[in-house]
């Protein structure tokens, strides 16, 4: 077995990460009903803030007391296109 390069905050946030990205895809539709044509910014598997402007969301979400940056996955649901990775 190989021992785990990663410290005990990146393994934290990799799978914080990974609930995110199954949220999404599992959300996906919902997610362009209640969003659409907008960034939406997912922490933990939870929606946490969204807007049609990337900039905008981004610049709440670092001036957030609540919400790290790092922790985010931020995600653009449309129903014209596929989701893009950010």
């Amino acid at each position: 077995m190989v021992a785990s390069m990663e410290s005990p905050v990146q393994e934290k946030r990799n799978k914080a990460f990974k609930r995110s990205f199954n949220a999404f895809l599992t959300l996906y539709n919902e997610l362009i009903e209640e969003y659409p044509d907008q960034h939406v910014a997912l922490c933990d598997g939870k929606v946490v803030d969204h807007d049609p402007d990337l900039e905008l969301l981004v610049d709440r979400i670092r001036n957030s007391d609540s919400i790290n940056l790092d922790d985010c996955m931020i995600e653009y649901v449309s129903k014209d296109t596929e989701g893009v990775l950010l």
